[in-house]
């Protein structure tokens, strides 16, 4: 017990907030920063400092250490993408944008931004350039053939999450604990931070 008292005095939040604001990102993380940022994005740099100096602790040790910064930078990169795509499903309320979305994962190509409405262009483009880097970094890795079906099979879990959100957004008396439960789960990106580690 002496030993957690003792390391927890260590940290106090203005310090580790300190810490954080003064963590210098990955240059691909800034550049989609300030794209976010030049669209209106309402999220601050620093939760993005926060999230990727986190994701620290939660990577699996299936990442070798030489690709740890580079799998932590995608990691953050696609927590970004989420929060997009969240905030298209919680605000913009669409059922047509999300079923756009939907088509990300295997069918980016085909997606009609004339079913975007004109708020949500700039955010929806920028989620698609997001994807396309993420996707392209990934492939290569070297398990990714062997857990690609999961990879997908979760990825669209977590678009079907926006789509039930955006659901009961319109319509509060649908919602269920269970389903609620279920597909909340899913946005929360523990089960994909998974799969881009292994």
């Amino acid at each position: 017990m002496h030993e957690i008292l003792s390391f927890t005095r260590k940290f106090t939040i203005p310090s580790l907030m300190e810490e954080i604001a003064n963590i210098t990102l990955p240059g691909t993380l800034n550049e989609y920063i300030e794209k976010y940022q030049l669209i209106g994005g309402e999220r601050d740099t620093f939760l993005w400092k926060w999230v990727h100096q986190n994701l620290y602790n939660y990577t699996l040790s299936s990442v070798h250490p030489s690709e740890k910064e580079n799998v932590i930078t995608l990691k953050t990169l696609l927590t970004i993408f989420v929060a997009i795509c969240d905030d298209l499903a919680d605000v913009d309320k669409d059922l047509k944008t999300i079923y756009e979305l939907q088509k990300v994962p295997h069918h980016v190509d085909q997606v009609d931004m004339s079913n975007i409405s004109e708020n949500s262009k700039p955010f929806f483009a920028l989620s698609l350039d997001i994807w396309r880097y993420f996707i392209t970094e990934i492939r290569n890795y070297p398990r990714f053939s062997y857990f690609e079906d999961m990879f997908y099979f979760d990825i669209k879990q977590m678009i079907n999450s926006f789509l039930y959100a955006c659901i009961i957004n319109q319509n509060p008396t649908f919602m269920s604990y269970s389903e609620s439960d279920n597909y909340g789960s899913h946005n929360m990106m523990m089960i994909i931070y998974c799969d881009v580690d292994m």
